[in-house]
């Protein structure tokens, strides 16, 4: 053997086939406990580092200590429950442990609380029978199963957690149950679904301190794709179609959230809109009638076939719906949370994109609506020109300029190839900041600000919005407030706006030390901010974006001030 560090060496190389050598022919007993200058044991290391059970069985054979606690009080399970490790290697670790399941490490967690999407869902049972308490809270009053739909678990975790004790009705210290929660943190359908299933008319009814339950919660914060679903389970099965339609009734037209309607009332509100175009108009040219021929023969053939082939249904008509615009497909703009494709076409002599939403439905026919609407009221050089929509199969496609030799902001400033100089950060910041000054001028607040949603050109001349969704799952970018269940405001604005300044002079993910299930506690509570030791250009402005009180952040108009002062 080398130093005392061969074996984490080892690990941390990702040797893992040497390693095994090692750990079956080799004496290791001096090295087998060690911690490394990280502080860290080769088992800790390999829960981090591997998944192979071969691998866990020889260290534990070897005499790794499965009861031993690191420097943050975690132990073997914490580490192993952070990296989501199947149910094989936890079974393996808990045959040695001699450790209170329940032992908070010092954030005061239990290795409960760290399931995410990596969580092998029948680890929880296991846990369970070993005296994992499910209903442990933190100091907030949370319990895992709170940080599981954080963490955006799959539905089967919250199934699991609910089959095994998870006390679903629970209300946290802001009297939150986790449906609440849920909606708080703008949880995924899916996970809505799964809760609705397990708690059932009691867990919607269920009130939080202001009275509300979760449907008038979830209109309070306008988290709308929870709602739907909301509205969906109880509105269908508790209220008669008489009071349905006696409650559209009594709103006025721009009160009605147009997924409440029925769907062909949904298609008509829209074709009544002054912005709706005719598909036709992007096939002007023989070339573009041929490949609208040419994709109308391919979809009369995938006719014949959809009994054999209904699975692989939608890819076809995406790419047919391709040859009918007459484009080619275009990465997304956004790394996650895109909702649909884009395709370069033409219209008018303009060179546009077409986003074609992935899915069709009510709720993403009402986001890309609202946007429409958004877009139509705008005409500023920093947000991405709109040309209007269009009904194709109905889905609401919306047809903006094809802003040609650009890259999303977010690639830009996480490429090794680019270094941006202080003028072009701070033209940047000038015009993201004069973006937002029209918008908030015109009344538009934005729920999605984040470097994925804009647009700048190769040589940075000038950088666009490009997408005014009010729906986004970017909470790294996300103000306090807003993560702990307030409405997006202009103040809001101005916090993402500085993570933004944040991340264009470090070239840093906000927060990317976080995990999602720690975003909500760190950010919501003000207990952890980006430094600005090391940064020159934006070091003074940035804290004034990020105060904690909203009240006293910045205004968009002294930021554009302090900008032209650089």
């Amino acid at each position: 053997m080398g130093g005392v560090q061969s074996l984490h060496e080892l690990i941390q190389d990702q040797k893992f086939e040497d390693l095994k050598k090692v750990l079956e022919n080799e004496n290791v007993s001096d090295q087998i406990n060690k911690r490394s200058k990280e502080k860290a044991t080769p088992l800790e290391l390999a829960c981090h580092l591997t998944k192979d059970l071969e691998i866990f069985s020889l260290l534990v054979k070897k005499g790794a200590d499965v009861n031993s606690i690191d420097q943050n009080r975690n132990t073997s399970i914490h580490h192993a429950m952070i990296n989501g490790q199947p149910r094989e290697v936890i079974q393996l670790l808990l045959s040695g442990y001699d450790l209170d399941l329940n032992e908070r490490n010092l954030y005061g967690l239990t290795p409960m609380f760290y399931l995410n999407q990596k969580t092998d869902y029948r680890v929880i049972k296991e846990l369970v029978d070993c005296g994992a308490n499910l209903n442990i809270e933190d100091e907030d009053g949370n319990t895992p199963i709170m940080y599981a739909l954080f963490n955006n678990c799959k539905s089967n975790v919250i199934d699991s957690l609910a089959q095994n004790g998870s006390d679903l009705y629970h209300l946290n210290q802001k009297k939150q149950n986790s449906l609440h929660y849920a909606i708080t943190i703008r949880s995924p359908q899916h996970l809505i679904k799964s809760l609705i299933e397990q708690g059932g008319h009691e867990l919607i009814l269920t009130q939080n301190e202001l009275g509300e339950n979760a449907i008038r919660y979830a209109k309070r914060v306008t988290c709308m794709h929870n709602l739907i679903l909301l509205m969906e389970r109880f509105l269908n099965e508790e209220l008669s179609k008489k009071e349905k339609s006696e409650k559209i009734k009594k709103r006025t037209p721009n009160e009605i959230n147009i997924s409440e309607l029925p769907k062909q009332k949904i298609l008509k509100r829209i074709l009544e809109q002054k912005w709706i175009l005719n598909p036709l108009m992007f096939n002007k040219n023989d070339s573009s009638n041929n490949n609208k021929n040419d994709g109308m023969e391919k979809s009369e053939e995938r006719e014949k076939e959809k009994e054999k082939e209904k699975e692989k249904e939608k890819e076809k008509e995406m790419a047919n719906d391709e040859k009918n615009e007459n484009g080619e497909m275009k990465e997304c703009l956004s790394r996650t949370g895109c909702m649909g494709k884009f395709y370069k076409s033409k219209f008018e002599e303009n060179n546009i994109r077409i986003e074609i939403p992935f899915e069709n439905s009510a709720h993403s026919m009402e986001i890309y609506f609202n946007e429409a609407n958004i877009l139509s009221r705008c005409n500023h050089k920093n947000i991405i020109k709109f040309y209007g929509g269009y009904l194709q199969k109905e889905n609401l496609c919306l047809v903006t300029e094809h802003f040609q030799n650009s890259r999303s902001l977010f690639e830009i400033l996480h490429s090794s190839k680019v270094q941006l100089s202080k003028e072009q950060m701070i033209k940047i910041a000038l015009d993201l900041s004069h973006a937002l000054n029209y918008l908030h001028n015109n009344r538009i607040i934005l729920g999605n600000i984040s470097s994925l949603n804009l647009l700048t050109s190769e040589k940075i001349e000038i950088t666009k919005i490009a997408d005014l969704k009010n729906y986004s799952n970017y909470y790294n970018w996300k103000a306090p407030e807003v993560l702990l269940g307030q409405p997006e405001s202009i103040q809001s604005n101005i916090y993402s706006f500085g993570i933004i300044l944040y991340e264009i002079e470090s070239k840093e993910i906000p927060f990317e030390d976080l995990n999602s299930a720690q975003l909500p506690y760190f950010i919501g509570n003000q207990r952890n901010k980006p430094t600005f030791q090391d940064l020159n250009v934006f070091s003074s402005l940035i804290p004034l974006c990020l105060e904690t009180n909203p009240e006293n952040r910045i205004s968009i108009s002294e930021i554009i001030d302090h900008l032209n002062q650089l």
